[in-house]
């Protein structure tokens, strides 16, 4: 299992990719088990929604899901789309 963080773009939240593999021990076949987009949003100690630092994409991986983002923001998807996106650039 592996995740990356990106930035929802609200202030106070962000949202993770989460990807499941699952590998045959036999064969070392590995196949996507799973697929999530996880929101979490930073509350203070009042429960009250505080801002989070801004996600800079470095690596190709972070900013192939940055450019996923913009592009969802443009286009009105279901998550099942955005997670066939994901799943066909970590095969």
């Amino acid at each position: 299992m592996f995740g990356r963080v990106r930035h929802l773009g609200r202030e106070d939240s962000i949202e993770v990719f989460v990807n499941v593999i699952k590998e045959g021990l036999l064969r070392g076949e590995r196949k996507i088990a799973a697929t999530s987009f996880l929101t979490f949003v930073a509350l203070d100690e009042d429960k009250k929604p505080v801002s989070v630092p801004e996600i800079v994409p470095e690596t190709e991986e972070e900013k192939k899901l940055h450019e996923t983002l913009r592009s969802e923001r443009k286009s009105v998807g279901s998550d099942a789309g955005k997670a066939k996106k994901l799943q066909d650039f970590y095969r």
